[in-house]
């Protein structure tokens, strides 16, 4: 468990065997100046579970998409986040919590279709249903 400011954590991207990482709210209440980039996590390719919920000051998920072993990711309440369609490049996640993402709308259908093409996915935790099939095992609507 992390605690601490932004500029501690950095230096997370030298834990090259790091597996599972919690940063919740973490970059919430920084300043237009201090936002951060996420990139830092795409050196962390042994991560398997990844959970960066509730920070509203993450916009993109790209970095997190070069994670070959990624199994477990959350972004719930990253309010801010656009364009998941790279989402599709996560051969291995078992588990993604999307709730409170999509906004007023539903998510666009490129998007549900690159979740829908994880080889992987079993649970899928959103706040709206989708409008296509998936073979999703466990699909929760939170």
């Amino acid at each position: 468990y992390l605690t601490g400011s932004y500029n501690n954590i950095e230096v997370l991207s030298q834990l090259q065997n790091l597996k599972k990482l919690i940063l919740v709210g973490m970059f919430n209440g920084l300043t237009s100046k201090g936002i951060p980039p996420i990139d830092f996590l795409s050196s962390m390719k042994s991560l398997e579970k990844l959970d960066i919920s509730s920070n509203e000051y993450i916009f993109y998920i790209r970095p997190v998409t070069v994670l070959p072993h990624l199994k477990s990711l959350d972004i719930a309440g990253c309010v801010n986040i656009r364009d998941l369609v790279t989402i599709g490049d996560l051969k291995s996640l078992k588990k993604l919590d999307i709730r409170g993402i999509t906004g007023p709308g539903e998510l666009p259908k490129e998007e549900q279709e690159a979740i829908a093409s994880l080889p992987q996915l079993k649970t899928l935790i959103a706040s709206k249903p989708f409008d296509i099939q998936t073979n999703i095992k466990h699909f929760k609507i939170k």
